[in-house]
């Protein structure tokens, strides 16, 4: 079995987090991809009331949020239904295009 010491890279963000708020209501960005530059591309989902909504943040490689990305560093986007959308995985193509994946819960 394959073990390995973790720790804190205090140099990033603040003592080795970072924290990014989308409003008042809860959010999580579960999903984490590198680009080839050392920035960071985050997404997840944002509840605003019965809405589920997809945000994509960018950091930079010291964990500051990038804030020539979006909106100051973050995309909200009101995509698919008012269930549960889960926005969850994220990747970086060569031509530099974000991929978002995720699950909706639509019921036929």
């Amino acid at each position: 079995m394959f073990s390995q010491t973790l720790t804190l890279d205090t140099a990033f963000g603040t003592n080795g987090r970072t924290l990014t708020s989308f409003g008042v209501n809860d959010s999580n960005l579960p999903s984490l991809t590198p680009q080839p530059d050392g920035r960071i591309i985050a997404c997840g989902s944002y509840y605003v009331g019965n809405i589920n909504q997809m945000i994509v943040s960018r950091y930079n490689s010291n964990g500051t949020i990038d804030t020539s990305f979006g909106t100051n560093g973050k995309v909200v986007a009101p995509v698919g239904t008012p269930l549960d959308n889960e926005y969850n995985s994220v990747d970086v193509l060569t031509s530099g295009k974000i991929v978002i994946a995720g699950t909706n819960y639509d019921t036929i």
